[in-house]
């Protein structure tokens, strides 16, 4: 079966103009099938209901990641505490190149390094980084395994004062 992908969004007619343009443009038509199964899936749930459950379920999500970095990673690191999405930022010290946390981790645990969301890839301290996918002891285990290594570029990078033990 295709990938299938259904989305909306909301906002100012004059940017929803655009996006609407820009689809266009990228594409002649959505998905029959997509269609349908929206059309389907909207005829007999409750949209708003989910969406609340959705949200729920990612603030708590959200809360465990944060919390669970927040202890176990120096203030010198800063993590975002967003009220709502999908991601949470994290920077770390400059000097500490979030690819090189990557490669350490990499078999537990992944991220978005910051280098691929700019341009020109010059912030290299920065991650982003998903809550909305794993459950919330996978999110524990995956901030222990990230504190461990950031802790370790830490301590190589800028000494033993600056890191967690």
């Amino acid at each position: 079966m295709p990938p299938a992908c259904a989305c909306w969004v909301t906002g100012a007619q004059h940017i929803i103009d655009q996006l609407v343009q820009l689809k266009s443009n990228s594409d002649l038509e959505s998905s029959t099938l997509t269609q349908r199964a929206v059309s389907e899936y909207l005829a007999h749930n409750d949209l708003d209901a989910h969406i609340k459950v959705l949200r729920r379920n990612y603030a708590r999500k959200c809360k465990t990641m944060v919390t669970g970095l927040q202890r176990q990673l120096p203030a010198s690191v800063h993590i975002s505490d967003p009220a709502g999405g999908f991601f949470v930022w994290l920077e770390l010290p400059a000097g500490i190149n979030s690819e090189t946390v990557l490669a350490q981790v990499q078999d537990r645990v992944t991220f978005v390094p910051s280098t691929t969301l700019y341009p020109d890839q010059n912030v290299k301290n920065g991650m982003r980084l998903a809550f909305t996918n794993p459950d919330e002891a996978a999110i524990r285990r995956g901030c222990r395994e990230l504190a461990a290594g950031i802790n370790k570029a830490m301590r190589v990078t800028c000494g033993a004062a600056t890191a967690m033990a």
